[in-house]
């Protein structure tokens, strides 16, 4: 029997007996778990889907460390590595099957998730780009996590290891996810961050952190092989696998640790026209009959002020979140229960600046909340042109209490 046909029987016993075949479905519960809580309600969108798919390995990765830890020390624990280095076909052999066991039903887990979530955004009417890239980087930093337990149990192999490594891979994932901005943050095996319908990622982004995964993954696991003694096969291995995970490193780095472009994705908008006009991003096209009835009688309550629209459209927060001349700004991130409500009264906060009101006086803000109070009255409920002849006043933090009817 070659080399090869050894190493796939081994390989074969090995996908048998792996401890993980029994934890795959945990593995599915937990991944599926925190990606549906991660998803946003009542859109389908293919970018927010993937990441959230992603975001589970933020979980699953540091189990199936702690699992890697313990198969990658079962060598020491049983005695084994004296036959295995005087095995004719390599001890590393030995190894390279517990790895590639661990790899494949790792990634059978997370497949298992990743398909589960599809499946639902599919049959949802889904807007936004679908890229196999996003699901590669995640699977490759499920991989890092795989290969750093093993490496950790082949060098520390003592009981308390495994929760120990499972401990330290999740502080890992969480000092990753505080550091936006830096320039090693894209360098971390799991990002979190949910992109909105509003957020470009950068160009390149999955490209250049799945060369790095994937090479930073492969040569840990050749280190970890190397344990058993090194062969010239590992040491080419390796210095292709060092070369790959540079490359990565470097171009990753590049991107200055952001996650997101300086952009918004090309997109045309849904528009709803009855009273007034209605125009939302095609994700949250459903919201939009809900946006015209809740909102309509605003645009009448507000009819000759200076605040007076006839036309709304939804914009993210923050830098690019101006609406179009003539249009009047609406910010929503989800379809939750509760969200039309919350969408109004965002826009009553924001059209009475109630933060730049904090800045300028406590009582000025005291009478700018009863006022946003007031105009989420119906029409009816207010004295006659009461918003008009009193919108400078909301508008320079300058109500007082006399102004307010009773």
């Amino acid at each position: 029997m070659g080399t090869r046909g050894f190493w796939t029987v081994a390989l074969r016993i090995e996908l048998l007996r792996s401890p993980v075949v029994w934890l795959v479905p945990v593995l599915l519960g937990v991944g599926i778990g925190v990606t549906w809580h991660a998803l946003p309600r009542g859109i389908a969108y293919w970018p927010s889907t993937l990441a959230a798919a992603n975001a589970s390995v933020a979980l699953t990765g540091p189990v199936l460390g702690a699992f890697a830890a313990f198969t990658g020390s079962r060598e020491h624990r049983l005695g084994l590595g004296p036959a295995r280095r005087l095995s004719i076909r390599g001890g590393w052999l030995f190894g390279a099957a517990e790895l590639g066991a661990l790899a494949v039903w790792s990634l059978v887990a997370q497949a298992g998730v990743v398909l589960t979530v599809v499946i639902r955004t599919a049959l949802s009417s889904p807007t936004g780009e679908f890229s196999l890239l996003v699901v590669t980087a995640g699977a490759a930093g499920l991989l890092c996590n795989v290969a750093l337990g093993h490496l950790a149990g082949r060098l520390l192999p003592y009981r308390l290891l495994p929760p120990l490594v499972a401990i330290a891979l999740y502080t890992i994932n969480l000092l990753g996810s505080g550091r936006y901005g830096k320039q090693d943050y894209l360098l971390f095996p799991v990002l979190i961050d949910e992109p909105g319908v509003f957020d470009a990622w950068q160009p390149g982004l999955y490209e250049r952190q799945s060369l790095w995964l994937l090479g930073a993954a492969t040569l840990i696991a050749l280190a970890s092989l190397a344990l058993a003694g090194p062969t010239r096969t590992l040491y080419v291995a390796g210095a292709a696998a060092l070369a790959v995970t540079v490359t990565g490193a470097v171009a990753t780095t590049a991107l200055e640790g952001r996650y997101f472009a300086r952009s918004t994705p090309a997109f045309t908008y849904s528009c709803e026209t009855r009273s007034i006009t209605v125009c939302v991003h095609p994700a949250f096209a459903g919201a939009l009959p809900g946006l015209t009835r809740t909102f309509t009688p605003v645009a009448r309550q507000l009819a000759g002020t200076p605040a007076s629209f006839d036309r709304l459209e939804q914009r993210p927060r923050g830098v690019g979140g101006a609406p179009s001349p003539g249009s009047r700004a609406i910010r929503m991130d989800d379809l939750a229960p509760g969200r039309m409500a919350a969408t109004r009264q965002e826009f009553f906060e924001e059209l009475l600046d109630v933060d730049r009101c904090a800045a300028a006086d406590p009582e000025a803000v005291a009478r700018t909340d009863e006022a946003t109070a007031l105009l989420e009255r119906t029409p009816e409920a207010l004295p006659p042109r009461w918003a008009a002849d009193r919108f400078e006043a909301f508008t320079t933090c300058a109500l007082r209490k006399s102004d307010l009817p009773r």
